[in-house]
């Protein structure tokens, strides 16, 4: 059934757009700025799609909107192109688009916000609508006949369409609602497959639906639909959390229900009637039947195994009406051995198998189900990982509700997923919350509509503790110049990774430690380099930046100490000479020049004078780096005759050698106070 596009549309050749700017009159735009107020309009058009897409639109950010467009097939060919084909977009609507014979329908990929109304596919063999790594669809009152809708993503919404099949694969938050699926009068296909958070409902003239099949399934709903005349009505294969409830399912060549290698089913209020089997149960654990209604089924329940398999609920909820039960009502109470009237409950179980009973059957069929449906919950996690520092985001704007508007939607949220609900009613479906404590929470959302009836969903937020923040090492130093030697008090300052830490300083000079803060003293001139390295308990290191310090050599001070004693003996007169030497750098090196041709390299030599008479003495000092400093004084050797042999110089003598050393001395203490190089000493 074709829906109605505006008459009189106007030829145009296939339209391409790429980039928001390809949004011209050119390119059969006819109205709108792009902004979500005023989207472009693409409208009217008559569009051949013999030898190309009608319209493809590439990469766009700009919202528009597709409206009144017939799209045709002149020419012949084995190729079917799209009406409308859309990849990198966002923010699209397609109203009243209608592809006649020959064309196949609408393909979307990886796009966003991307809804169809009112669209229609002609075409057999054709393709109706086919999203892919899309999120956000939504099909309605569209008309595929016989053609398929199909989808993967997130946000998947085919409500009141008419098509032939519907399959979503790999996708979660996927509402089916109000479809009729059948083609030519033969039922038709609904198929889930590795999906998350699914409702199908009030889906007509349905063959087969079919969740969780090759790749299995989560949190599915099965609500009130009308299957008919397939092999397995409804089936349920590697599901978990599956709830079937309200169906009508009938003629089905094997089992109106069948269940396989599936848990936590709940199976009420479904009528199953006039099949091979009622239903079919294999591999299933934590299973519940309960108010169903069994009508004239060749084997009404074939259970082949399973765990926790329950036919009935507690008293007076009772269970199942079978149609071949043939036992009285003649009791009333959780043992029916209360006789005094009936209670619309069996006196004796329904046997199924000897491993299998329904304890409390009922007499009559149950009540059917409200029409209204619960909403379903829609729930996007804003990251699903993350730290105990991070603020997730909850979405629960894409709930849905067949009665109800989103606005008018209420949520409330548990965010440890521990059955207690954190926060109130409110019709605001965003929050934001951060988790103290690492571990793993299934938060659940739940939804309530107008009419008080919930339905809920959840999600599983893993947090962990943020990772520790990288060690960082500062050190510092005080001083970081002077003259040997130099005492240095290094001091460091670690953050982050995981304490305790361990430490090794490096000073530059071959010297190290392995104290947080240390003093070390540099007894050698130069320019040092100093790092310290800092390593955590989970082994991370850290090094600090480098630093210098600078030490200057101190100068080479000599001091030499004048004779005051000497020996005469045959050869002549015997002296002891010595000098003193401070700073600098050692080792030290001596050269002497005792005046007379006489020459020593001895700190302190004895040199022996043949005559008397005034010598001209030097001493000559050089450090380890190449300081040098000569001191020269004039020394007087008596005649060989005074003194005698082994007695000390004369007082005169003696007296003038100490004067000119106390001379000699003063000046050289002033000359270094004034930072100058210090005399000899005075000549005579």
């Amino acid at each position: 059934m074709a829906v109605p596009v505006q008459s009189l549309q106007i030829p145009h050749a296939p339209i391409r757009i790429q980039g928001n700017a390809n949004f011209t009159p050119e390119n059969g735009v006819v109205g709108g700025s792009g902004t979500p107020d005023d989207p472009y309009v693409i409208a009217g058009w008559q569009i051949d799609a013999s030898a190309s897409n009608a319209i493809e639109i590439r990469d766009t950010s700009a919202p528009f909107v597709i409206r009144g467009v017939e799209v045709v097939r002149a020419g012949p060919g084995v190729i079917y192109y799209y009406a409308a084909y859309l990849a990198n977009v966002s923010d699209a609507a397609l109203r009243y688009v209608n592809a006649s014979a020959g064309i196949s329908g609408f393909y979307v990929l990886r796009s966003t916000n991307v809804s169809l109304d009112r669209v229609s596919v002609d075409s057999i063999p054709g393709v109706g609508f086919v999203g892919v790594q899309s999120r956000n669809l939504s099909v309605s009152n569209a008309s595929f006949n016989g053609g398929v809708l199909s989808s993967d993503g997130e946000g998947i919404r085919f409500v009141s369409n008419h098509a032939y099949q519907i399959l979503v694969r790999g996708a979660r938050d996927i509402v089916i609602d109000r479809n009729r699926v059948e083609y030519a009068g033969n039922p038709g296909l609904i198929l889930l497959n590795w999906t998350e958070n699914a409702i199908v409902s009030r889906n007509v003239d349905v063959g087969q639906i079919l969740t969780g099949w090759a790749g299995g399934g989560n949190n599915t709903q099965v609500i009130g639909n009308t299957v008919s005349g397939g092999e397995s009505g409804i089936k349920g294969y590697r599901d978990t959390n599956l709830t079937v409830s309200g169906n009508n399912v009938s003629s089905e060549s094997f089992a109106a229900i069948m269940l396989a290698s599936s848990s936590n089913v709940t199976v009420r209020g479904n009528r199953i009637a006039n099949s091979a089997r009622g239903v079919y149960v294999d591999g299933v654990t934590d299973l519940l039947f309960a108010h169903n209604d069994f009508e004239s089924n060749l084997q009404q329940a074939d259970v082949v195994s399973g765990k926790r398999l329950t036919w009935n609920e507690s008293y007076p909820a009772a269970g199942n009406r079978w149609s071949d039960y043939i036992g009285e009502d003649m009791c009333s109470g959780p043992r029916q051995d209360l006789c005094f009237g009936p209670d619309g409950i069996g006196d004796a179980p329904y046997v199924i198998d000897p491993n299998n009973k329904d304890f409390l059957p009922l007499m009559q069929a149950p009540p059917s189900p409200p029409s209204n449906l619960p909403p379903h919950a829609g729930l996007r996690v804003t990251p699903e990982s993350g730290t105990t520092s991070t603020l997730f985001r909850f979405d629960a704007s894409s709930s849905w509700d067949g009665e109800d508007p989103s606005s008018a939607l209420e949520v409330r949220w548990d965010w440890e997923g521990d059955g207690t609900w954190d926060t109130e009613w409110s019709v605001g479906k965003i929050a934001t919350h951060q988790f103290p404590d690492p571990g793993t929470y299934g938060v659940r959302v739940e939804v309530r509509d107008t009419a008080g009836l919930t339905g809920n969903t959840s999600q599983t937020v893993t947090v962990t503790l943020p990772p520790p923040v990288p060690p960082a090492a500062l050190i510092a130093a005080s001083p970081t110049s002077g003259t040997v030697p130099l005492p240095v008090s290094f001091t460091s300052d670690v953050t982050g990774g995981v304490p305790p830490y361990e430490y090794h300083w490096e000073f530059g000079d071959g010297s190290t430690s392995d104290a947080p803060d240390a003093i070390h003293t540099y007894i050698t001139g130069g320019n040092f380099t100093v790092w310290m390295n800092a390593q955590d308990s989970s082994g991370t290191l850290a090094r600090s930046d480098f630093l210098w310090v600078n030490v200057t050599p101190a100068a080479v001070n000599l001091v030499v100490t004048p004779p005051t004693e000497f020996f005469a003996d045959a050869s002549g007169i015997t002296v002891i000479f010595s000098a003193s030497v401070t700073g600098g750098t050692p080792p030290y090196t001596f050269h002497w020049d005792f005046g007379d041709g006489g020459q020593s390299d001895v700190p302190s030599p004895t040199h022996t004078y043949a005559a008397n008479g005034t010598y001209a003495v030097s001493v000559t000092v050089t450090d380890a780096r190449g300081q040098a400093v000569t001191r020269t004084f004039e020394f007087v050797v008596p005649p060989h005759s005074t003194p005698p042999s082994g007695v000390s110089l004369t007082p005169v003598v003696l007296a003038a050698s100490i004067a000119v050393a106390a001379v000699f001395a003063i000046l050289w203490w002033n000359e270094r106070r004034r930072g100058r190089a210090p005399p000899g000493p005075p000549k005579s």
